[in-house]
């Protein structure tokens, strides 16, 4: 098997994957956020599916930790809605051309960053758990960034009720099947 990178850049893409899952570890977030733009800087190849593959072990790992702070009336909701997203995220690499996804690939970081950033918190109902699956299907799928609009679903929810970040996690493997 030939390698198609050099190996600094496979170690420098290593570096940058230890340093977003320690990022991730210890707040409940920003795998992606982090992992996705650097990973992209090395090479287009390197996202999303490599990172996805990556960040879902790593939530597995966070979720066999924190599995007593599911809530799992949410995650009956947040499943179907997931399944939706991703495969309209799916859709939108099949149908898009190699050149303008890096373009779109880019936007959708800059707005998952800003809507995490930026956003209020929501009410955690139904109808908002239903639009933020929707969202982290689309977004973890196509970019590897799901947690835009769903960390203002949270904001303040989970971390009110829970006191940790751990129930974070489950939405990452969810995402990423």
């Amino acid at each position: 098997m030939e390698l198609t990178q050099s190996l600094p850049s496979l170690l420098v893409a290593n570096g940058f994957v230890v340093f977003a899952s320690l990022v991730q570890t210890s707040t409940g977030m920003g795998f992606g956020m982090i992992a996705a733009p650097l990973l992209a800087l090395i090479s287009l190849d390197c996202v999303p599916g490599p990172m996805l593959f990556v960040n879902l072990f790593l939530s597995l790992l966070m979720l066999g930790d924190g599995r007593s702070f599911v809530v799992r009336k949410e995650v009956t909701l947040l499943l179907p809605t997931i399944f939706v997203g991703t495969l309209i995220g799916a859709a939108i690499i099949m149908l898009l051309p190699g050149d303008i996804l890096g373009i779109v690939f880019a936007l959708k970081i800059l707005v998952a960053v800003a809507i995490t950033v930026f956003a209020k918190a929501l009410a955690m109902t139904s109808g908002n758990l239903a639009i933020c699956g929707v969202a982290v299907g689309v977004m973890g799928t196509a970019t590897g960034i799901p947690g835009g609009l769903w960390s203002s679903c949270i904001k303040t929810n989970q971390l009110k009720r829970h006191g940790r970040q751990w129930c974070w996690s489950l939405r990452f493997p969810k995402s990423h099947l």
